[in-house]
């Protein structure tokens, strides 16, 4: 069996559609349809219904599948093996950071990188975490930061840090906290944070995803008032006294924006924290320059207090 067939099969299997699985892999869907058909052909059974959603896996797709996803492992592992006895770290990287994260890492990552390794070419962008996640399968990132939730099995992911959130809240003053009190305290639950009316991204952003799952969990139905694809433009609509929005400690603010703690009641522990990953698509091997950023990344986490 080829094993672009078997990781596309695997991109099949997770969207159930032939035409969204070609769009991600930049092939037009007669070409993924043969590629599908070879390997049919190779396993010597149908692997795939087609519905009148998309397609689903027979059992014999089901055992692939899971055969599949530790095969490519195994390969790219050992792809990641031979490419590492390369001495030389050089030719192009592209890196991928969300806003909260790159607001505070990418300065100085980026800085040690170049530094240290001055004849990669370094591309940096910054992406929303759902638009980032998209890029990395589409190969158009070759590493990105992301955050943990419903994540593609395309991705190989591996824990940066973990992260408590705090609410974000107008100046004291602001007619929205007096309309709700609880807010004007040095804390905050968060159940009582989830029930305010919420300035956040659009779906399928990762701290929208979980906000929403932690409100289904406490028997509420999110309040997003307004949605808005920009870190900067949250905090200004904050300011205006708008809504409220969630964002990890560490984020700059403005003199006229406060912060709160979310804490569990009776407890020291935070009421709500993420964690931050590294991820890079399984159909690609990471290369010296991606290990090197992977050891930059992991050296400055580990320096910060």
């Amino acid at each position: 069996m080829d094993s672009k067939h078997l990781r596309s099969f695997l991109h099949i299997a997770e969207l159930g559609n032939l035409s969204q699985a070609a769009s991600r892999l930049n092939l037009s869907q007669p070409a993924l349809s043969r590629q599908l058909k070879a390997l049919e052909d190779a396993a010597g059974t149908r692997l795939l219904h087609r519905t009148g959603r998309g397609v689903q896996l027979t059992d014999a797709g089901e055992i692939l599948a899971t055969r599949a996803r530790h095969i490519i492992d195994e390969l790219e592992q050992l792809s990641s093996e031979l490419v590492g006895l390369q001495e030389e770290v050089r030719g192009s990287l592209c890196i991928g950071f969300p806003p909260a994260a790159g607001s505070r890492f990418a300065g100085p990552v980026i800085e040690a990188f170049h530094r240290q390794f001055p004849k990669v070419k370094l591309r940096v962008v910054q992406l929303l975490s759902g638009a980032l996640e998209r890029a990395l399968l589409e190969g158009r990132i070759d590493i990105g930061i992301l955050y943990s939730g419903a994540l593609s099995a395309n991705l190989h992911t591996e824990l940066l840090w973990e992260e408590s959130m705090q609410l974000i809240t107008p100046a004291t003053g602001m007619a929205i906290n007096q309309q709700y009190p609880a807010v004007l305290k040095p804390d905050i639950t968060l159940k009582t944070a989830l029930s305010l009316p919420q300035i956040l991204p659009n779906r399928p952003h990762g701290l929208r995803a979980m906000l929403e799952r932690e409100a289904f969990r406490h028997n509420l139905n999110l309040n997003t008032v307004i949605e808005a694809e920009s870190m900067q433009i949250q905090i200004e609509l904050v300011r205006r006294g708008l809504g409220y929005t969630v964002m990890p400690e560490g984020v700059n603010l403005p003199e006229d924006i406060r912060s709160l703690a979310i804490k569990q009641p009776g407890v020291q522990q935070p009421g709500l924290q993420r964690q931050c990953l590294l991820a890079w698509s399984k159909d690609q091997a990471l290369s010296n320059a991606g290990k090197a950023m992977q050891h930059i990344l992991q050296q400055h986490i580990s320096s910060q207090p």
